[in-house]
């Protein structure tokens, strides 16, 4: 295993780590969920859908 630097996000990138969130959220729960379900997964956790 290889030791890895983790950093704070910068404010400049927000936007890009919530759309990932996204991403992966409606992924991730995509045909477990319904979809307002997970529409509101994103929404509760992410500000740049």
């Amino acid at each position: 295993m290889h030791a890895v630097e983790v950093r704070p996000a910068a404010s400049a990138e927000a936007a890009a780590v919530s759309q990932l969130l996204a991403a992966v959220i409606r992924e991730s729960y995509a045909g477990r969920l319904e979809k307002n379900a997970v529409e509101r997964l994103v929404s509760v956790n992410c500000c740049c859908q």
